[in-house]
């Protein structure tokens, strides 16, 4: 496998990545703080349907011009598939992650399952955590139902007057 697959994500100080009830009010949208750059470097996302459900109130497919892979369970939106938007399962994506080759890379949006199997099958080659300040001291948490440790290198951060903080690392292949 030769594609660079990428986890960009926001959370809270305290490593939540949606509060209570799934609110994500606490989240920074007053600039994109990188983002628009990043993903140019990227042809394909894959995302839970539940980031999915948040992400299309702001454009569907959520990242217009890129493959955005929908991971689900609900078997009765496969059909609802194109070319931007694909409905599909974790097995899916798994056999077109480590068998098709896209012109470029992939990165992950979330949900916590997804980030939790790329971690475990050690198909994650780096991480983009933008944290934001604030404390929201209850709900899903960034990291969950990892099975072994995670070795990172850092490879430095990027600070916002918002006081939000992105920090980027290397995962050390095991």
């Amino acid at each position: 496998m030769s594609k660079k697959i990428v986890l960009y994500i926001a959370c809270s100080l305290d490593g939540f990545i949606a509060g209570k009830d799934h609110d994500l009010s606490w989240l920074f949208m007053d600039q994109s703080y990188g983002f628009e750059e990043f993903e140019k470097e990227f042809s394909t996302a894959i995302m839970g349907r539940k980031t999915y459900d948040f992400s299309k109130q702001y454009s569907n497919p959520p990242f217009k011009g890129k493959r955005n892979f929908v991971i689900t369970s609900q078997r009765n939106l496969y059909s609802e598939s194109n070319n931007e938007l694909i409905f599909c399962s974790i097995d899916d994506i798994m056999n077109f992650v480590k068998n098709d080759e896209p012109d470029e890379g992939i990165f992950l949006v979330g949900g916590v399952k997804l980030i939790a199997d790329f971690l475990n099958l050690n198909l994650l080659d780096e991480i983009v955590v933008a944290f934001h300040p604030v404390i929201l001291g209850e709900g899903i948490p960034l990291f969950h139902g990892i099975k072994n440790k995670v070795k990172l290198e850092y490879n430095g951060c990027e600070e916002y007057s918002t006081g939000l903080i992105k920090l980027k690392y290397t995962v050390k292949k095991s």
